[in-house]
């Protein structure tokens, strides 16, 4: 049997810049390495607001490269020399590889373990390139059900997942994302960000990339539907992304400048989070929302659109059941996605509700323990 200390896990990774997938990746490796695991991490760019959180038991490659061929070479050498015991990966594009690897290898000992956190079906829809669209989803439903365990960090993930490839029974495993709740409230202590001021006007926060996937140009049309009813408050966006450039412009067309500040990336967004009146999340498509579980850690009631698989109501109404209309819960509220209207009414609503009681739900507890007995 070997021994903890001797196991060597392998994760595999493009960069360590913001996301959720990312951020779940430097947690999973430091509570291994804090376990006694040897911990590789391969990564194509050493870079990123989350290397400065990872742990320094953590062994780096940095392979320094952009291509996805040359890593996946540079890679296997690591493999030959590392000789871990697993393999992890959270990309949907280095999925395949750490699988394909186990094979061209022969390393049959060699575990694979590889995570889903977005839905296959909208994925698939959203790529543009041949490359992604035919040759990468033909390698996923061949390759997949050669993996030997696959997280999904929701049940909605899981089902999304096996209505396009066929996976024998008890290789899929949902385990919601652990999170260090020691450390998010340690973090969200530290100096209130001045941005607050003294003033007690509400504050909607708004965590993630300023992409399509995220929506975040909803959000700013309900919140100028907030402003035109003559409403205080201010919107703050946490991130940075494509998107940035064009919602500047529509922010001074809907002449709410004042009231809109793009704070862009931040090493320590829990010190908004807790200053935060409510956070928002405005996506059409998650798997399981991060920043809502983070959110309810620090017991701050959410707003999120029910988006694509049905994540935020697992987390927030505990169901996902259709949904065609706002609906509430001790936690927090959801909206239909793409609606500016209902939105917010949801941003009005939250400020007025006094029966709000947001927590983290027990499901969320001790996963940490969960994934170590998965690895």
């Amino acid at each position: 049997m070997i021994k903890k200390e001797e196991k060597k896990i392998l994760f595999f990774m493009t960069s360590l810049r913001m996301g959720g997938g990312e951020r779940v990746s430097v947690d999973l490796m430091n509570t291994l390495a804090s376990s006694g695991f040897q911990v590789f991490l391969v990564v194509m760019e050493y870079e990123g607001l989350y290397k400065e959180q990872l742990s320094s038991k953590v062994i780096v490659k940095d392979l320094k490269t952009k291509k996805i061929s040359v890593a996946f070479f540079k890679f296997l050498r690591c493999v030959f020399v590392i000789k871990p015991i697993t393999i992890f990966s959270s990309s949907i594009h280095f999925n395949v590889l750490v699988i394909f690897a186990r094979l061209i290898t022969f390393r049959r000992s060699m575990k694979v373990i590889i995570r889903i956190g977005s839905p296959f079906s909208l994925l698939f829809k959203e790529f543009r390139s041949f490359k992604d669209r035919k040759i990468l989803f033909w390698m996923t439903k061949f390759l997949y059900p050669f993996a030997d365990t696959i997280i999904c960090v929701a049940k909605c993930v899981e089902d999304d997942l096996r209505s396009f490839v066929r996976l024998r029974d008890g290789v899929c495993k949902v385990v919601y994302s652990p999170k260090n709740v020691e450390d998010i409230v340690r973090k969200s202590q530290e100096e209130k960000p001045i941005i607050f001021g003294e003033t007690q006007e509400p504050h909607f926060l708004f965590v993630g990339r300023l992409t399509s996937a995220k929506d975040p140009g909803t959000l700013l049309e309900a919140f100028n539907l907030y402003k035109k009813e003559n409403r205080k408050g201010t919107l703050l966006f946490v991130g940075d992304g494509g998107l940035l450039p064009l919602l500047e412009q529509k922010t001074k067309d809907y002449q709410i400048s004042d009231s809109v500040v793009f704070l862009g990336p931040q090493n320590n967004p829990y010190s908004y989070m807790k200053h935060s009146t409510s956070i928002v999340l405005s996506s059409v498509s998650e798997g399981l929302p991060n920043v809502l579980v983070e959110a309810l850690i620090l017991e701050k009631p959410v707003v999120s659109t029910d988006c694509f698989p049905g994540g935020a109501q697992e987390i927030i109404l505990g169901n996902t059941e259709p949904l065609q209309d706002n609906k509430e819960s001790a936690l927090g509220i959801v909206v239909p996605p793409r609606n500016p209207e209902k939105l917010k009414d949801a941003l009005v609503r939250v400020i007025e509700k006094s029966d709000l009681k947001p927590h983290l739900p027990n499901r969320f507890w001790g996963r940490h323990e969960e994934i170590l007995d998965i690895f």
